[in-house]
């Protein structure tokens, strides 16, 4: 499928209710259609930090255009063997209106760093108030998470998450208890959210639960409960069936998973929402 008709796919996706997670591989091919429709050519593209960067980025990559933020005007970035020109149509972006309020804000700043140029205002989602903006890639009708904002927003929804391979790097195969418990206390941190977590859930013996919860609480991470598999070690032969025990009991809004196949296989088993951080695939009713 090319790129043009995943893009199309996608919108029509969001337009039917069907699409609530946007990874940046779709951000990318969305902004691309979207770049298509921009109602003129632009000299200049602005993104309001941070969520607006990242768009602002992609269209500043694939139009070979200055790329800018409010706070560091007049200061723009280039590349090198881009030819200087004058600045008389400005992009100024975020991903969302959601955040519509910060493009107001910014249009100010934009104004005083280049009195003449004509500003455009810009976002790459709309949930309605597209009638404030110049320019929109497209609209959705319900409530979107996007993959640059999983460790760091809010949830409505109660948020569990996979220890191994999500939290921290992944189990490897270690043989003796000593190399167990050395890797448990050096093992480096991964996806860490800045909200608390509900439940932390892990196929790790109960017996681990002290040095677990002591590199938890060293790396900040922020959680109500530490689920571990408290029955006689060995009786759960395979992670997914701890897991998907685990998860029926606590019923999570959102459960996050590393392995695609296992995220898969819990959300069919348990109906709960997985999002797989490997392949930032979301699996929902």
């Amino acid at each position: 499928m090319n790129i043009e008709i995943q893009a199309k796919v996608m919108l029509q996706n969001m337009l039917d209710g069907r699409a609530s997670f946007i990874n940046f591989e779709q951000a990318v091919l969305l902004t691309r259609d979207w770049i298509k429709r921009f109602p003129c050519r632009y000299d200049l593209v602005i993104g309001v930090p941070r969520t607006g960067l990242t768009i602002a980025g992609i269209i500043s990559d694939e139009l070979a255009i200055p790329l800018s933020t409010p706070g560091t005007l007049p200061e723009i970035w280039k590349p090198s063997n881009l030819p200087a020109r004058d600045i008389h149509r400005v992009l100024l972006v975020e991903d969302c209106t959601a955040r519509l309020s910060h493009l107001f804000s910014a249009k100010q700043k934009v104004r005083e760093a280049f009195p003449e140029a004509e500003i455009h205002l810009g976002s790459l989602f709309s949930n309605g108030s597209q009638g404030r903006l110049d320019t929109y890639g497209s609209e959705l009708r319900d409530s979107c998470i996007f993959e640059w904002e999983l460790m760091n927003i809010e949830f409505s929804r109660n948020v569990a998450s996979d220890l191994d391979g999500v939290i921290c790097q992944d189990w490897p195969k270690l043989v003796t208890e000593d190399d167990r418990l050395d890797w448990m206390r050096t093992v480096k941190p991964y996806l860490i959210p800045v909200y608390g977590l509900s439940a932390i859930i892990t196929s790790r013996p109960e017996k681990y639960r002290d040095i677990t919860t002591q590199w938890l609480n060293e790396h900040g991470v922020r959680f109500c409960r530490l689920v571990m598999d408290q029955t006689i070690e060995g009786q759960y032969n395979d992670y997914l069936s701890w897991k998907v025990y685990a998860i029926n009991r606590i019923k999570p809004g959102l459960f996050l998973e590393s392995n695609d196949e296992t995220a898969k296989a819990i959300h069919y088993k348990t109906g709960v929402t997985v999002i797989c951080t490997d392949t930032m695939k979301m699996y929902s009713g």
